[in-house]
């Protein structure tokens, strides 16, 4: 609409002799143009304020009468209203500068100016179509731009591409749930692979192949289903792109068939061969042959595209990636929408290794890709691409944040989600805006953990429940436990943070709602992090009780994730769970007179703390020397000596040079109140007040931290270690000489 308001203006200045013919030479430029119908009616108006008034109108004069008419207008317009209405969305819309009126009234207006034009072009369910506004098919100079049917197949194009994603994840989610129960039964492999063959629709060799990737890349068995479901739909993906490719004469026609039959029977080494060979001959034609070169180089360029999907479909990312580059880089002079496929493909790739193989190069790449993809997929063309890139994005940038100790890749995460969601809304593709809004939940909870204050949290629980209204159990199952599961470790951490029990009430219900669709059968590892998940409230919630049954319920829930979570197959989180068994076995342990659980409690960190290294993950590893340090605590203040307490203050310290203030400002502060703790035992058992004054130093700075925060349940506890302290040194300070021990 920006094209139209230098002729408002021009409109306003005319003179009032100025005549019928003068304002149509005013509005030639919008001859043709959606627009012309409004023109048309403002150069009508404008005349009449001038014969009315004798003078120039304003705009606001001019506007106030276009609103006037247009309230007038009779109601057969309704349907084309409605349509209308949710897209009439931009601040800068020109129309919107009417004073008073509601979406509808701008709707009514624009649908009139646009009738004519545009009804025809409007196909059935349009409404479900993510407009801008009309100003897009115009520039400055009321030049046309686009097409809308154009724009119209475009954004049907984009939505068509999400609903086949989505239908993928349905039938892999089909596949290995058919898959699970087949290797659960104690069968001969033989069997079994007949079985699978024959559940999967591919031959036994294939099955065969399927398998020794797993095994070549190290896939733990709970993840079979789900990797061989992936492989088995990819595998006849593979299958048809081959078929549909076409060449050049009889004997490449032989070689194609070979390499349909190779992958047919799993034999992916033939294949690559073969179709290396098509490569190669296509490519070399094209150089050879210029006058066939565009259409030979095409097919060499699927030949390439089908390498990287092989590669995909053997867990080789690195090789896939460089592949799909391959392609864009092919084609990327003369078919911009191949080389974007191709880019997206390659970015999603690096993606892929980052996260599973946990190489942050490739993240760091992946977020570059992603980058560039979003200066060609700008939003004013493709707006759904564009949001989708945004969160695939926000996924890369939240993935590397976590591992990080800054907090930048997180906030840059945050804000990508934010942009997908101006596009990826409810009404038009409900199921990609849960996605983003659970995603946004992920990044602001992974923050917000980090953080003194508790407005992130309280954000990612709004994302999460948010999400929840589309990702219904019945409609999603596992995307809906899955939501589940995160909503609970968000209200878990303002729990932590606060002194009531409400918060981790609603944590623990929501992961048992998880559970009730993260079956082990189904998901094994799934099942166990929400075990893990549900032992973390569990263990809070019984350290705020008298009894033990809340604690030794976490017990039994980390124990049982441990059943899944083992060192060979998901070491950091074997990790996490002995870390986190640690805590609750040090909780029962000072409630017992024994030393039994205090001493399985050292055992449990010193376990965790052989994957938890400084090098790795350095945050987890100083969380863990810290806990370590509170059993050595417990233990030392139960023993004649002090040697368990030195051992605890180097621990706490060890600690320290990881959790800054900066960093984790919740985490440093309960482990200055730790050592605090260790000095104070360490003074009372001393005649000098130094350690005493150490703790006392400690507390304080803990204390500010907590105020900060507002964490009222760790704020009472710390200022009782304070005053209790500074007693201390009071006391030892007026004792008399003959006082001393």
């Amino acid at each position: 609409m920006a094209g139209l308001s230098p002729v408002i203006d021009k409109l306003c200045n005319a003179s009032a002799s100025d005549n019928g013919v003068a304002i149509a030479t005013i509005l030639g430029g919008l001859t043709g143009g959606p627009l012309l119908a409004v023109g048309i009616l403002c150069g009508g108006i404008a005349l009449q304020l001038h014969s009315e008034n004798k003078r120039k109108a304003t705009q606001a004069e001019l506007f106030a009468k276009l609103g006037e008419h247009w309230k007038q207008c009779n109601q057969n317009q309704q349907q084309l209203i409605e349509q209308l209405t949710p897209f009439i969305k931009r601040e800068d819309y020109f129309l919107a500068r009417l004073p008073g009126y509601e979406k509808a009234d701008l709707a009514k207006i624009v649908a009139s100016a646009v009738k004519e034009q545009l009804s025809p072009l409007l196909p059935e369910g349009s409404n479900k179509i993510a407009w801008d506004d009309v100003r897009i098919f115009l520039n400055d100079n009321n030049e046309r731009l686009v097409d809308l049917r154009e724009l119209i197949a475009e954004q049907q194009k984009t939505l068509n591409i999400i609903a086949e994603k989505q239908k993928e994840q349905a039938t892999k989610d089909d596949l290995a749930s058919t898959i699970a129960p087949v290797l659960a039964r104690n069968e001969k492999f033989e069997t079994r692979n007949a079985h699978l063959a024959t559940a999967l629709h591919v031959t036994q060799n294939a099955v065969s192949t399927f398998f020794a990737i797993l095994n070549r890349e190290d896939i733990p068995q709970d993840k079979w289903p789900q990797e061989l479901a992936q492989i088995a739909v990819r595998h006849r993906e593979l299958l048809a792109d081959i078929d549909r490719v076409e060449v050049a004469d009889e004997s490449l026609e032989n070689q194609k068939q070979q390499a349909l039959a190779a992958i047919e029977g799993g034999d992916y080494d033939l294949a690559e061969q073969l179709l290396i060979h098509l490569q190669i001959a296509d490519l070399d034609a094209a150089k050879q042959h210029q006058q066939t070169a565009n259409a030979r180089f095409r097919r060499a360029v699927q030949s390439t595209a089908i390498l990287a999907d092989l590669s995909m479909t053997r867990i080789d990312y690195q090789t896939a990636a460089t592949r799909y580059a391959e392609a864009a880089d092919l084609v990327r002079s003369f078919d911009a929408d191949a080389c974007n496929r191709y880019l997206w493909k390659h970015a999603d790739a690096l993606y892929t290794l980052g996260l599973e193989k946990g190489d942050n190069d490739a993240l760091q790449q992946a977020i570059i890709s992603w980058i560039d993809l979003l200066t060609r997929l700008p939003r004013e063309r493709v707006p759904l691409n564009w949001a989708t890139t945004q969160n695939s994005l926000g996924n890369a940038l939240l993935t590397l944040g976590a591992r990080e100790s800054g907090t930048e890749r997180l906030e840059e995460s945050i804000k990508a989600y934010q942009a997908a969601l101006k596009e990826r809304t409810r009404e038009c593709a409900p199921l990609a805006w849960a996605e983003t809004q659970n995603n946004l939940g992920n990044a602001l909870q992974t923050l917000g953990a980090r953080e003194s204050g508790t407005e992130r949290l309280d954000e990612s629980v709004k994302a999460y429940q948010a999400a929840l209204e589309e990702r219904m159990r019945d409609r999603v199952p596992l995307n809906w436990a899955t939501t589940q599961n995160n909503l609970g470790a968000a209200l878990f951490a303002l729990g932590e943070r606060e002194s009531g029990t409400e918060r981790l009430e609603q944590s623990v219900d929501a992961y048992k709602e998880a559970l009730k669709e993260r079956t082990r059968e189904r998901v094994p590892l799934e099942w166990a992090a929400a075990q893990n998940n549900l032992g973390n409230t569990l263990a809070v919630l019984g350290e705020r009780e008298r009894g033990a049954e809340r604690l030794e319920q976490s017990v039994d829930a980390y124990r049982a994730a441990l059943k899944e979570r083992t060192r060979k197959r998901v070491p950091l989180d074997w990790a996490m769970t002995q870390n986190n068994l640690g805590n609750v076995l040090q909780t029962l342990g000072k409630r017992e007179s024994g030393m039994e659980r205090l001493e399985e409690a050292v055992e449990a960190f010193e376990a965790a703390l052989k994957e938890y290294t400084r090098e790795r993950v350095p945050l987890n590893w100083a969380m863990t020397q810290s806990n370590l340090g509170n059993t050595l605590l417990t233990l030392g203040a139960r023993e004649s000596g002090t040697e368990r307490l030195d051992e605890s203050v180097k621990a706490y310290q060890a600690a320290l040079k990881e959790r800054t203030r900066e960093r984790v400002p919740l985490g440093w502060a309960a482990t200055q109140n730790n050592l605090g703790a260790a000095l104070r035992t360490l003074g009372e058992r001393e005649n000098s007040t130094d350690r005493l004054g150490q703790s006392v130093d400690a507390y304080r700075s803990a204390l500010e931290v907590f105020e900060e925060a507002n964490a009222t349940y760790y704020i009472e506890g710390t200022r009782r270690n304070l005053d209790r302290a500074e007693r201390l040194i009071e006391e030892r300070r007026t004792r008399k000489p003959d006082d001393q021990p």
